[in-house]
């Protein structure tokens, strides 16, 4: 059973109902909207922490200002069934030309960086609501401290090449330079490959990639623990 939880920031009334105006929401079994004004890890937080119905299985969690393609939904419930113990990823912001370029629709990652749209297996989502009280409270991207988790439990991502959804997070339409501060080794938070709005994740063969997938590597090894508490478990561990 699959919970979706949009990821909403009040300010974002627009973008908001555009998202939810093209979600094939009859295909989602439990359905929740999280405001939240404080920042990325709180939002997330709060989306985590509604899952109370203990038949859901996995949460989908969508911030509220990605562009879904046609049948997100029920293309996500069929992903599910193909990797029921993975993280997924419906967005990526890295190189997903590899394993497009070899008719490949997958691509494992080590770092959840840019996340926007994602799906997590409810043990992981409760296991992050305790992992977290050993990251400090100045961390505050969302991305960062998932990615921490995942990172300690060597736990990979799977990226779906294409992208499924766009990032439509701009707040403006003019560019004044091209001095754009590297984030990540990213510069702008948009897809890579994106299917394209119009295009349903139902035209794809998800099976193409599930072995031998192609592998992208952006994090170093520990270099995460820099974030985490001083009397944290895990680093005395």
């Amino acid at each position: 059973m699959m919970q979706l939880t949009i990821q909403h920031n009040p300010k974002r009334k627009r973008y908001l109902k555009l998202l939810t105006s093209f979600l094939d929401l009859d295909e989602v079994d439990e359905f929740h909207i999280i405001k939240d004004e404080v920042n990325s890890a709180s939002g997330m937080r709060k989306c985590f922490q509604s899952v109370k119905n203990p038949n859901v299985t996995h949460l989908m969690v969508l911030q509220d200002d990605v562009l879904p393609c046609k049948d997100l939904l029920k293309t996500s419930k069929k992903l599910i069934k193909l990797l029921p113990d993975q993280v997924i990823s419906l967005f990526s912001i890295y190189d997903t030309d590899k394993p497009l370029s070899i008719s490949k629709h997958w691509a494992v990652i080590d770092r959840l960086y840019g996340l926007c749209a994602y799906i997590l297996p409810v043990d992981l989502v409760k296991e992050y609501l305790e992992f977290e009280k050993n990251i400090k409270d100045r961390i505050f991207a969302d991305d960062v401290r998932l990615s921490m988790m995942l990172a300690h439990l060597k736990k990979k991502i799977y990226l779906t090449a294409p992208s499924l959804v766009e990032h439509i997070c701009w707040d403006r339409s003019s560019q004044k330079d091209n001095k754009v501060p590297i984030e990540n080794a990213i510069k702008f938070r948009i897809a890579r490959n994106y299917i394209g709005f119009e295009n349903s994740g139902l035209e794809i063969d998800w099976t193409k990639g599930l072995t031998d997938t192609p592998s992208i590597k952006i994090g170093q090894k520990h270099d995460y623990i820099r974030h985490f508490k001083k009397d944290s478990d895990i680093i005395n561990n």
